[in-house]
């Protein structure tokens, strides 16, 4: 009788627990707006309506950016602090400080904007937040004895880390240099001209010897050559 009474007890103990509704199905940052800081150009948008990125143009190393986006915290955890962090490969440049946030950000006592990583107070809101940096100018590139190889390079620009370190959501972007920029131009052109080769009366072994040139180049490209 008394293990069916704990029974009982534990059921009406679950059953009237107050659930706090998770966000993990819903985005925290539901859209952004990355810009070349030095000539205004929109580089990526992305929003979450439409999960769809528009890249206007290649992201840089060596270039400073400004990143805006906007965080949407559905609900109010006392107590739960949230961090912010902006990518290792970000320095300073133009501005002084990292951060640009709104008055009504809820910032906790040692918030420092000079400073990569800020918390934050997870309080309920709509909150639009930009941060500045320059992209380590080598950040692309990979040495070794005698050599220097030229990679794209994923980083994520900016991470939103819940109360234990968990990821909750993050920006990535893919970061490429100037020589990866200029051979990827270089290739669009080649296979322009190739496709002019293919469609005109050309050779036949031409074409041919022009299509392993263009695929040893690809090949060379992803090893960073």
């Amino acid at each position: 009788m008394k293990k069916i009474n704990l029974l009982l007890i534990v059921i009406l103990i679950l059953s009237i627990t107050p659930t706090v509704k998770a966000q993990s199905t819903l985005p925290w940052i539901e859209e952004y707006t990355l810009i070349n800081y030095s000539t205004g150009q929109t580089v990526l948008e992305w929003r979450s309506e439409t999960g769809e990125l528009l890249q206007n143009a290649p992201v840089l190393a060596g270039d400073e950016y400004q990143i805006t986006f906007t965080l949407n915290l559905r609900q109010t955890v006392d107590g739960a602090i949230l961090t912010l962090s902006l990518s290792n490969y970000m320095l300073q440049q133009s501005e002084v400080v990292y951060w640009e946030v709104g008055p009504q950000f809820p910032r906790t006592e040692d918030f420092n904007p000079a400073t990569r990583t800020i918390k934050m107070h997870h309080d309920q809101g709509v909150y639009e937040i930009t941060a500045t940096g320059k992209i380590k100018s080598d950040a692309t590139i990979f040495t070794g004895e005698g050599f220097s190889l030229h990679n794209p390079l994923e980083i994520i620009l900016i991470e939103l880390d819940g109360p234990a370190g968990t990821d909750y959501d993050h920006i990535t972007v893919t970061v490429i240099d100037n020589v990866i920029d200029d051979y990827r131009f270089l290739l669009k052109q080649k296979k322009a001209e190739l496709q002019e080769y293919e469609e005109g009366n050309v050779d036949p072994a031409f074409i041919q010897l022009y299509e392993n040139y263009i695929q040893l180049s690809e090949e060379q490209a992803e090893q960073g050559l």
